[in-house]
């Protein structure tokens, strides 16, 4: 699996899930710092999918939380 690439600010992303109530799974990647708060698209699936959310962060980075 590719590792995220490093947010604009600086840091490392790290890969988040959560499940849904229709049994669906919601991964995406997110930049630990506070202030900066950038939220990569989210992927749902059956499953976690940790591969498919790191590629859309490197292809698309991530996008600042409103």
């Amino acid at each position: 699996m590719a590792r995220p690439n490093r947010c604009t600010c600086g840091r490392m992303p790290h890969t988040r899930a959560r499940s849904q109530a229709d049994g669906s799974v919601v991964t995406l990647v997110a930049c630990p710092n506070l202030e900066c708060e950038a939220i990569g698209p989210a992927v749902e699936d059956e499953a976690r999918n940790d591969a498919a959310a790191v590629a859309l962060w490197n292809r698309d980075g991530g996008r600042k939380a409103a």
